[in-house]
């Protein structure tokens, strides 16, 4: 056989500088690949204006990458397994690259729409097969060192995106959102086949599963598109959002049964029949659904009730990363001397104390009290993540990991979706139950508001002004109202997570069950044995 075509686990591991290398561009084409989901979300005022549309359709530009990058992710188990982990991962960065580049030169929303769609496409499967690489090319004793790096570029990918989108449309031009990933893609795409081309997986010729994909397309497009527009047509008020909710239902219910018997399933669903896979990819699923809902809601609140302007609430924001990226290598290198569930136990605790720290602000909070709780939320990400991931894929055989890592980062980016959509929604709706409760208590004859509009014309403000002002006063404290109960609310289900983990202690406590990684150094999670 060619050496092309040697199955990797024969190769022996990077050493050294090219391991580096190695570790650097595919880092660099996940972060790549992350920052396409956030970035442009800042600017769709701008394309939308500067392509003479209006804003809301430039939100086809979100939607059409998002829509397609979710397709492409569940069928990365069967891409591998077809052409092989490495051909699959440069093809699909020279793609992302080149549509990158044509959406950057788009003169037309239909254009740059249609680049967005083929770089969601195409971007889908850099994710869960960079993950792939990077454990299969580090040596056994390292390769908990490459699955912290790769959380922690997953982690901070989502917090660049808005701050670096903003300087970029605000300094520059809009088309350098997707110009940049030119000459990174390329060096990704050049270094990786340079370093692994000889290291490439078995290849297995197996058929398509033509139905599976059909179902995989309508359902998950469907809800994604609900997902990304069902706050604009009122939910489920709106006759279309039912009408496409019922399609995503069926077409999913359908795939699931489809799949779970069907022995070439485009989606290896069988996966889940392990208790230990499924549990990871659930808690991941609902950990990072609710840590979006807090990457998309903050800022929010930053910009519309606080007042900050992009670059300050970028700067708020980016405190997340500075003990991310401490711990995040620190944990990876140190994970077969943890235990995964101690360290979740810990990160659940915490986080949900930053939560409940987070909804105890008032209009007056501080800088220094907001970015406080932010600074160590990058800490309890950093044991979230990494534990999680290696639990979970424990005992997947080799030739199931890239099924494995598609699926478990197509389940991850769908509880983003998920957590954008119902924070948004939550927000809003419990924001404007505090206005009818406030503005309720305004009366004209009431002292407070006497006392109040009498400071107000002492400024200077008169006549409608003065109303105006005790309208933009109840305005801001209802969302701030809504905001301290948008964090208690991620408080308790961070909480509900830790509970739920100290009870299945009953049946496997962590001082009894120690996973593979815990009993020798470190090995990639396929080699160990079913247990």
């Amino acid at each position: 056989m060619r050496s092309l075509d040697r199955p990797a686990a024969q190769a022996e591991p990077l050493q050294g500088a090219a391991l580096a290398l190695l570790t650097l561009m595919i880092s660099l084409g996940t972060f790549m690949e992350i920052l396409d989901i956030t970035i442009a979300n800042v600017a769709v005022a701008s394309i939308a204006g500067d392509l003479g549309v209006s804003p809301q359709q430039g939100t086809a530009i979100i939607s059409s990458y998002s829509i397609a990058c979710a397709i492409s992710l569940p069928l990365t188990g069967w891409l591998a397994k077809r052409f092989g982990e490495v051909r699959v991962f440069v093809s699909a960065v020279c793609a992302f690259t080149l549509t990158s580049v044509l959406a950057a030169l788009s003169g037309s929303l239909e254009m740059l729409v249609g680049m967005r769609l083929l770089q969601g496409l195409a971007g889908g499967p850099i994710l869960p097969l960079s993950q792939t690489l990077l454990i299969r090319c580090y040596p056994p004793e390292k390769r908990g060192q490459a699955m912290g790096l790769w959380a922690m570029v997953v982690v901070l990918a989502p917090v660049v995106g808005p701050v670096l989108g903003g300087f970029l449309v605000d300094h520059v031009h809009w088309s350098w959102l997707f110009m940049i990933n030119g000459p990174a893609g390329i060096a990704v795409a050049y270094t990786t086949w340079k370093l692994m081309r000889s290291r490439e997986s078995a290849r297995n010729p197996v058929p398509l599963d033509r139905v599976g994909v059909c179902l995989l397309i309508i359902g998950v497009a469907c809800l994604q598109w609900v997902l990304e527009h069902g706050r604009e047509e009122d939910w489920f008020e709106s006759p279309t959002v039912i009408a496409i909710t019922a399609i995503a239902v069926l077409a999913i219910a359908y795939f699931v049964a489809w799949s779970w018997n069907e022995k070439e399933a485009v989606v290896d669903l069988s996966l889940l029949k392990s208790i230990q896979y499924t549990t990871g990819v659930s808690m991941l699923t609902i950990g990072f659904m609710t840590y979006y809902a807090t990457v998309v809601v903050f800022p929010l609140w930053l910009l519309l009730v606080m007042g900050y302007n992009t670059v300050q609430a970028g700067l708020a924001i980016a405190p997340i990363a500075i003990l991310n990226l401490v711990f995040s290598p620190l944990v990876g290198r140190n994970i077969h001397r943890l235990n995964p569930q101690y360290l979740s136990l810990l990160s659940f605790s915490l986080l949900s104390v930053i939560s409940f720290w987070n909804s105890s602000f008032t209009l007056e909070a501080g800088y220094w009290e907001i970015i406080m709780p932010r600074l160590l939320q990058g800490f309890g990400m950093a044991i979230f993540f990494i534990p999680i991931q290696s639990y979970m894929l424990a005992g997947i055989a080799n030739d199931r990991l890239a099924a494995a890592t598609g699926f478990s980062n197509f389940a991850r980016m769908l509880g983003a979706a998920l957590g954008a959509a119902i924070s948004v929604t939550a927000w809003d709706h419990w924001a404007a139950e505090a206005y009818v409760e406030l503005g309720s208590r305004i009366d004209a004859l009431d002292i407070a508001t006497i006392d109040y509009l009498e400071i107000v014309r002492r400024l200077g403000i008169q006549g409608t002004a003065e109303l105006a002002v005790a309208e933009r006063l109840v305005f801001t404290q209802a969302y701030m109202m809504a905001t301290n109960r948008f964090f208690f609310a991620c408080g308790l289900i961070f909480a509900a997570m830790a509970l739920v983990l100290v009870l299945t202690w009953a049946w496997r406590p962590p001082w009894v069950w120690r996973p593979p990684w815990a009993r020798r150094p470190f090995s990639h999670p396929h080699e160990a044995k079913h247990e």
